[in-house]
């Protein structure tokens, strides 16, 4: 399967460390010997606005381009990015995304209606393979860091990979980006999300397929 290209959105607010998930992602697929293309970090990152980066992996022969239709994976951190990445997931493309809300200024200005998980999934049905959102935050407090939801999300998207990367090379991926201080609770951050897809999400995907 190493001669397929694999396109991934990372998406979310500035500072919900996207940057450490894109870059554990793109040395995982280095570490396991694919070519990689990854873009920079779009949008407003300081000032907390939409971001996202674009991750390809295989034999490259997929743009890094954005377009629509184009994409295999949606990793969002923050549950309204996760539909307006929408338009650009293949068909039978995966969604996996925090279910975090962090609404605009603007949008409480403008009275705006902020989507609903089940309007996320409502919009994805018939299209993806599946939309996964969890309660990120809960899983991290468990932990004790606030601050790992991202390798949450990452443990989920390795076990949909792991044909392609192994689990173990995700993990270590992973040990050789966090900072030392947090390193216990990003492991346990991202087993835990390995625990949930292998025994709850895959479970879920093959009743409904």
């Amino acid at each position: 399967m190493k001669n397929k290209d694999t396109k991934v959105i990372v998406s979310g607010v500035g500072g919900q460390g996207i940057m450490l998930l894109t870059r554990s992602i793109m040395l995982a697929a280095k570490l396991s010997g694919l070519r990689i293309i990854g873009s920079e970090i779009h949008g407003h990152a300081v000032r907390g606005g939409s971001t996202y980066s674009i991750i390809v992996y295989g034999s490259n022969n997929e743009s890094p381009i954005l377009m629509k239709n184009s994409v295999d994976y949606i990793i969002s951190l923050e549950l309204a990015e996760a539909l307006r990445m929408g338009p650009y997931l293949k068909k039978n493309g995966l969604v996996i995304s925090s279910n975090t809300k962090i609404v605009p200024v603007t949008s409480v200005l403008k009275n705006e209606k902020y989507p609903t998980e089940e309007d996320i999934k409502d919009e994805f049905n018939g299209w993806a393979r599946a939309t996964i959102i969890l309660d990120t935050k809960a899983i991290a407090k468990k932990i004790g860091n606030s601050r790992v939801t991202n390798s949450v999300l990452y443990g989920v998207f390795s076990v949909f990979e792991q044909d392609v990367i192994p689990l173990e090379t995700f993990k270590e991926a992973l040990l050789a980006q966090v900072p030392k201080k947090s390193l216990e609770e990003n492991i346990k951050a991202f087993e835990e999300g390995v625990n949930i897809a292998e025994n709850e999400v895959k479970l879920t995907i093959s009743k409904s397929c």
